[in-house]
């Protein structure tokens, strides 16, 4: 998995979050997948592994925007 953080990172960082951020981010998502059961939905199958943690990377980020969105509307200051 080692090898699969810095391109990630840089995927974030190409979607526009500065560089903590992007770190934040990238370290969380490798603590979910790690943590979680992501892997064990992997097929070699249907692709690439670099592919498939790349789709679920894009996943994880899609889910950013929503949450901060639901903290905002339930009065919770945005940094």
């Amino acid at each position: 998995m080692r090898g699969y953080w810095y391109p990630l990172y840089g995927y974030v960082r190409r979607r526009g979050y500065p560089a903590d951020q992007a770190q934040d981010l990238t370290q969380e998502f490798f603590i979910r997948v790690l943590e979680g059961r992501y892997l064990d939905r992997a097929d070699p199958e249907k692709g690439r592994f670099r592919a498939f943690i790349l789709t679920s990377l894009k996943f994880f980020l899609a889910d950013k925007p929503i949450a901060a969105a639901r903290r905002n509307a339930a009065g919770a200051v945005r940094p």
